[in-house]
């Protein structure tokens, strides 16, 4: 199963995400569960450094299904809204897809 943890400030935006683990819906290299969170939170982080011009720190670990981002503290507003817009639109795919494979990925969200 891979577990995705969200992590919030008090105002509800997100500020870090990392998954870890294989979604066990088949063999390495054709889960397609994988591939689709993988797909996801890579589209999020892209989007993050490219459309809304953030840095971003990202370690990947392919083998060991990992993958953590976390947003610089300091956010103007403008960047906050567009961070807001991307990575909610990134925990709406990842609620979507949980409800349909609830065995092969878990969501787990932290108040920080």
């Amino acid at each position: 199963m891979t577990t995705v943890t969200i992590d919030r400030l008090p105002g509800g935006s997100i500020t870090a995400f990392r998954s870890s683990g294989h979604a066990g819906y088949a063999e390495s290299g054709s889960d397609i569960i994988c591939a689709a969170i993988s797909a996801i939170l890579q589209t999020a982080a892209l989007g993050l450094r490219e459309e809304a011009g953030l840095f971003i720190a990202l370690e990947m670990d392919e083998e060991q299904g990992e993958m953590e981002v976390i947003l610089e503290r300091e956010l103007s507003l403008e960047q906050r809204n567009k961070a807001d817009i991307i990575l909610n639109t990134m925990w709406l795919g990842l609620l979507s897809l949980q409800s349909a494979r609830p065995d092969n990925l878990k969501i787990v969200e932290r108040r920080c």
